[in-house]
């Protein structure tokens, strides 16, 4: 329905704006790799969003769903976190 895809895009669009908005005011500037990594980041946000929307009609109210998807959203999370760390850190140097 309407409510649902509202729900899903307003995450990923108001991270997107908040994003763009520090990079202006910061950087001024944005290379392409950055915005291929956003795109993946989108990607990620959407997918949480989706979890949290669809598991919305299991559960009876919002307490219970803030219990049954902390944990696995938390996990999720640090996983995600680690797998950019990693590639992040790991800069080849060629000379």
């Amino acid at each position: 329905d309407r409510k649902s895809v509202f729900l899903i895009l307003l995450p990923s669009s108001f991270g997107f704006l908040f994003a763009l908005a520090v990079m202006a005011l910061y950087k001024g500037t944005i290379s392409l790799i950055a915005m291929g990594a956003s795109s993946a980041i989108m990607g990620v946000v959407m997918s949480y969003a989706i979890h949290v929307v669809t598991h919305k009609e299991h559960c009876k109210d919002a307490p219970q769903l803030i219990k049954e998807l902390s944990s696995p959203l938390t996990v999720g999370s640090f996983t995600t976190i680690g797998a950019f760390s990693a590639l992040h850190s790991r800069r080849l140097h060629y000379w």
